[in-house]
């Protein structure tokens, strides 16, 4: 799995940080290795197959404030043939006025961000 994009220098600065602070996000009891493979692109390696499913499943995250786009490699393509071109990432809504409070509002602006894939107000996912 690898990380490609999304990284600012700040980020890279703290690289070396990457492994420690994902493996507790992540909760991982298994080895995680991370190498930097080219220019803002990261390979991770999880000793342990169900725990790299699950941090696939549970995406998006961030480091240093950026997104982290995660994608599977099986080392078959060169880099610059992988393309990362959806990323599902949570946007919550602060400060609108109660006359915008309500689903259409919701998926109006979901929708002109990107795709929208589930919406939920007062933390409850509404159709």
């Amino acid at each position: 799995m690898f990380i490609r994009e999304g990284l600012n220098e700040e980020s890279y600065q703290h690289g070396s940080r990457m492994p420690r602070v994902f493996t507790k996000v992540w909760g991982l009891e298994k080895e995680l290795i991370v190498k930097e493979i080219g220019e803002k692109v990261y390979m991770f390696r999880f000793d342990d197959e169900m725990e790299k499913d699950l941090v696939l499943l549970q995406q998006s995250w961030s480091f240093n404030k950026v997104l982290v786009p995660l994608c599977e490699y099986d080392g078959s393509l060169r880099l610059d043939e992988i393309k990362i071109e959806k990323f599902p990432f949570w946007v919550q809504l602060h400060g609108l006025s109660l006359g915008l409070v309500s689903s259409k509002v919701v998926e109006e602006v979901g929708t002109y961000i990107g795709e929208l894939l589930e919406k939920e107000m007062d933390g409850r996912r509404v159709p």
